[in-house]
């Protein structure tokens, strides 16, 4: 995760915006594919960024809670009024909302992170207030043994999808 802090530090100092990274030292394993994961990840902190007007921050936080290991990236942005909120997964939404240094935006983004977290018996979710940023979560079953300790596979996607994973502790 330094790692991937690190080489989106220097995007972000393209705008001013700082990241600051915080996580537990003694994190637990989670039931995740690392490509599915820095996807994820890649898409929350792109959009952090590209949301965000310079000189403001952006935090990124893994924890662990009860039986999950959970993500947040928060930002100091515009915010999402609830009418974006209840779209913000759906495919090719567009949201009132622009980036603020004119980067593009598909709307397909979000709507793949929710699919691949969801593959992985995880949940993903936004809070957010106009005005005060957007802070997007997601959260992965910890590893016990050869299973998640709150799920397994739901369906045949997600079975194959476990099938091939790697046991990983966040990066």
């Amino acid at each position: 995760m330094h790692r991937f802090c690190h080489y989106y530090q220097r995007i972000a100092d393209q705008k001013r915006i700082r990241l600051f990274f915080n996580s537990n030292i003694d994190l637990p394993l989670v039931w995740a594919d690392r490509v599915i994961t820095a996807a994820v990840l890649d898409n929350l902190l792109s959009n952090a960024i590209k949301y965000s007007k310079p000189g403001k921050s952006v935090k990124i936080q893994i924890t662990a809670k009860n039986k999950w290991v959970e993500c947040s990236v928060c930002d100091e942005g515009p915010g999402i009024s609830e009418t974006d909120q209840r779209r913000l997964f759906e495919p090719g939404s567009q949201l009132t909302p622009k980036p603020t240094g004119g980067e593009p935006s598909t709307g397909y983004g979000l709507a793949v992170a929710k699919e691949y977290i969801e593959s992985l018996g995880g949940s993903i979710w936004c809070e957010s207030t106009l005005g005060k940023g957007s802070c997007f979560k997601f959260r992965l079953p910890r590893y016990k043994g050869n299973n998640c300790e709150e799920s397994e596979p739901r369906d045949e996607l997600n079975a194959q999808i476990r099938e091939g994973d790697k046991i990983v502790k966040p990066a």
